[in-house]
């Protein structure tokens, strides 16, 4: 497959018109050449384009080796190179999730939503689908951070109320992505990505329902390592949705599912954390002392290995947040 054929239809996949990827350096006429095989352009102004549909070169030539037949199967690999991966965002993105446990000052609350004018209106473009989930994001966390602070000043902690009136906003705030996802025939990186950061605040029958949808489009990707992890990703931030709604059939169906690909992808990392999330499953479904066991045998492997989990950080710190929602399940929840 040639390459303007290949980059045509993955931005036909992401529902992205030729006027919406021209800018001042690739015109409408240019881009419809190089898809009709007309001309070609150079590396600098390709990668550009990439950008402009939500693709990295990586993605970009796996799905062309895809393709063409080529064996692209590799062994798995955590710390694959991903050039759509933005650190600055990542960074903040961290920052925010350590502010949800404390109370946030009028400062940072306006440093926030001045990020948000950013990416929700670039002073040069039209936003792309990346700046405008990004902007979701750090919408999802300004509510989120007032909605604590509310909390405080009300002389409650977070942790001891219930998401409540939270719940709805969110659910509307991400209608867009999720409207989004259902007319996205082949999902990739950005996709799961973004589901991975915005799954929260789906309600969860949406989320169950977009699970099997996610799997499917998402399967002929699996090759591509970055695929993989963040497929492993969404079903334990599923798992965390349901298990703390103690939705448990939808709990042990994303686990089971995991360990179904686990099956033939040999993922150390990813398999240590779903033995600690089988024995989450136990500690709130049926056996604290047995659940309690299993929590510790992964936390203990994860020492052993010393492996950094991506979001979810010390599994020892996430057990006391377990055991509290055991005993308060309007309390403590904690969500990957």
């Amino acid at each position: 497959m040639e390459n303007g054929e290949l980059f045509r239809a993955m931005r036909r996949n992401h529902r992205i018109t030729l006027a919406q990827v021209a800018d001042e350096q690739n015109s409408v006429a240019t881009i419809s050449k190089f898809e009709r095989g007309i001309s070609d352009i150079g590396l600098s102004r390709f990668l550009h384009l990439l950008n402009r549909i939500d693709t990295s070169m990586e993605e970009f030539l796996f799905r062309k080796a895809l393709a063409d037949g080529h064996a692209v199967m590799n062994p798995r690999g955590e710390h694959d190179f991903n050039s759509q991966i933005d650190v600055n965002f990542e960074h903040r993105v961290s920052e925010l999730g350590d502010m949800t446990t404390r109370e946030v000052t009028d400062d940072e609350i306006a440093t926030l939503q001045a990020e948000i004018e950013l990416w929700e209106h670039p002073l040069d473009h039209t936003p792309t689908h990346r700046e405008r989930f990004s902007a979701l994001v750090l919408r999802f966390y300004e509510l989120t951070l007032l909605a604590n602070r509310r909390h405080y000043q009300q002389g409650r902690h977070p942790d001891q109320v219930g998401l409540g009136r939270l719940s709805g906003e969110l659910n509307d705030l991400v209608r867009p992505f999720v409207s989004y996802l259902r007319h996205v025939e082949r999902w990739g990186y950005f996709e799961l990505y973004f589901f991975g950061l915005l799954h929260t605040g789906i309600d969860n029958e949406t989320e169950h329902e977009l699970l099997p949808l996610a799997l499917k489009r998402s399967r002929m990707d699996k090759g591509f390592n970055s695929v993989s992890t963040m497929r492993f990703w969404m079903l334990f931030g599923a798992f965390t949705d349901f298990i703390n709604a103690r939705q448990f059939q939808w709990a042990r169906e994303a686990l089971d599912r995991a360990e179904q690909d686990l099956q033939t992808e040999h993922n150390l990392n990813m398999a240590n954390l779903l033995l600690f999330c089988r024995g989450w499953y136990r500690i709130i479904h049926d056996d604290v002392d047995a659940g309690t066991k299993l929590c510790q045998q992964a936390i203990s492997i994860e020492h052993i290995l010393k492996q950094d989990n991506q979001g979810v950080g010390d599994l020892a710190n996430v057990l006391p947040y377990v055991l509290a929602n055991r005993d308060n399940p309007g309390s403590g929840a904690y969500f990957m």
